[in-house]
């Protein structure tokens, strides 16, 4: 069976594509379903707290529940996943070099979530640096970088 909006495929009852592309399907997935209670997590409210403390940035509601339901797919496939594709587009390798948003998060990324393997951290980073950008939790109006 094909997903072919997202580029993936099932082969054996499991999800096969690049790794992006599988959470970008959980992240549009969960979007679309009603969730009455979130279960509080303390490191991605750090999480976005420090990326507003140093950008001098609110995120609004809408905002930070996307971050976290992003991280909360993220630390799961982490958990669950042992070798996964992180192959990523080259837009995304391009944009986020010298980048102060980009250069900030993986900072606070890192430190956070206690990251150890530095392809890890990179890949992560620029995985959630993507969906910031690319889902416009950021708005029009915000001068980060």
């Amino acid at each position: 069976m094909t997903i072919r909006e997202f580029k993936l495929t099932i082969k054996q009852g499991q999800l096969s594509g690049t790794e992006l592309q599988i959470r970008y399907f959980y992240y549009q997935l969960f979007t679309l379903i009603p969730i009455t209670a979130t279960k509080q997590n303390v490191l991605h409210d750090q999480y976005i707290r420090g990326l507003e403390e140093h950008f001098a940035y609110q995120f609004n509601a809408v905002a930070a529940q996307r971050i976290k339901l992003w991280i909360t797919i993220s630390r799961q496939r982490q958990l669950t996943i042992t070798q996964f594709d992180r192959r990523l587009p080259a837009a995304v390798i391009d944009l986020s070099r010298n980048n102060v948003l980009f250069d900030q998060m993986s900072a606070n990324y890192s430190q956070l979530f206690g990251q150890t393997d530095a392809t890890a951290v990179n890949f992560e980073t620029k995985a959630l640096f993507a969906m910031l950008v690319g889902m416009s939790v950021f708005n029009s109006q915000a001068a980060l970088v």
